[in-house]
């Protein structure tokens, strides 16, 4: 029950922010879905991974602005998918089908 509650609230999340998106710039909802939809998968991802540059450059703040010194991990950049990050895909790899069907025309 709670992947389906995460799987909807990203579908929502996505929609909403594409529909700002695109009021915002004064464009057509179905341009902008799947800038939308990728820029959002690969914050996601970057946000959930563990490890890598951005675990690095947090230690590295968090030692420049105390007085300890931190030991340094060597965590190994990992990543493990969850719902939020496949209803990402879906949402993308959907929104060029049907970016393709709408514009079927211009090719």
């Amino acid at each position: 029950m709670k992947k389906i509650f995460s799987v909807f609230l990203t579908l929502l999340a996505f929609l909403a922010i594409n529909y700002f998106v695109s009021k915002a710039v004064k464009g057509s909802f179905i341009d902008y879905s799947f800038i939308v939809g990728l820029l959002l998968t690969v914050i996601i991802k970057f946000f959930t991974s563990k490890g890598g540059v951005s675990a690095k450059m947090a230690e590295g703040y968090t030692q420049a602005t105390t007085t300890e010194r931190m030991e340094h991990s060597n965590k190994e950049y990992s990543f493990s998918p969850g719902a939020v990050f496949y209803t990402g895909i879906a949402y993308t790899g959907l929104s060029v089908l049907v970016t393709f069907i709408h514009y079927r025309s211009y090719f």
